[in-house]
Parts: C-alpha cells; sequence; structure tokens
C-alpha cells in the first residue's frame, strides 16, 4: 500500500499531468509524455532523507542508448533538470497544496519546454543531422 505522501504526489501528478498527456511509469514518481522520437519527463524526486520530493523536468532522447531514463535537456535553472527544491511532508493537510504546486509546476515547465527548445530534423545529404536549437535566457 502507497505510503499517505506518495499518494498524495501521484493524485496531485494525475490531475496535472494526466490531462496533457503524461500517464505514469508504474508505481514510480516519473511522469512520461511520448513526442514521438523523445519524451518529456516529470519526476517527483523523493529524499533519502526525510519525506517530500523535489521536481526535475527534461527531455529524454529516444535514441539514447544509457538504458534507463535520462535526463538529457533539462529546463531548470542553467538547464538543469531541477526545477523546484525540496517541498517537506510533515501532514497530509500542509503536503497536499505543496503538492499540487508541483504538479502544476511540472505541467508548466514541460510545456515550456516543448516551446522554449525549437527541435527539429534537419536531412543533410544522405544523412539525418538533429539541430538543437534553444533560446537561452539571458541572465
Amino acid at each position: 500500500m502507497a505510503k499517505p505522501h506518495d499518494r498524495i504526489i501521484a493524485d496531485a501528478a494525475k490531475g496535472a499531468l494526466h490531462p496533457i498527456g503524461f500517464r505514469r511509469k508504474g508505481r514510480s514518481r516519473l511522469w512520461l509524455k511520448d513526442h514521438g522520437w523523445w519524451l518529456a519527463v516529470a519526476e517527483f524526486q523523493p529524499s533519502g532523507f526525510q519525506k517530500g520530493s523535489y521536481l526535475n523536468v527534461a527531455a529524454h532522447w529516444l535514441w539514447s542508448r544509457a538504458g534507463h531514463i535520462s535526463f538529457d535537456l533539462g529546463c531548470g535553472a542553467e538547464w538543469g533538470r531541477r526545477v523546484a527544491g525540496f517541498e517537506a511532508y510533515v501532514s497530509d493537510e500542509q503536503f497536499q497544496p505543496a503538492a499540487q504546486s508541483l504538479a502544476a509546476l511540472a505541467a508548466q515547465q514541460v510545456q515550456q519546454l516543448a516551446i522554449t527548445c525549437e527541435i527539429a530534423v534537419v536531412p543533410s545529404n544522405s544523412q539525418t543531422k538533429v539541430k538543437i536549437r534553444a533560446a537561452i535566457p539571458s541572465s
């Protein structure tokens, strides 16, 4: 049976991510959306020290040979994958709005990832090259 904080995260993620085409990977905290040749990834990362969650959002290239879901292009600060710091679980009442905020931020960030990063397949001679142009915000 899922722990209360895991259930709260799953419910919040389902409410925010399922309507925009994401599917949960098994019973994990990983949510995926297939874009044909890349996946949008939203991970509600647990801590090894405390109940709660970080939020990571990134693109995973489907041609990757990593053998696992990798975070190939993030959309956090400086293109890292972490978009939100740790939200600690203290009680159901306290954590439910925090989890909903994380899930809403995940939905916003994955949509921004698809918009901000102009990803295009460019044919060149007999090979297909991938050209990635990202609008990197100036500091």
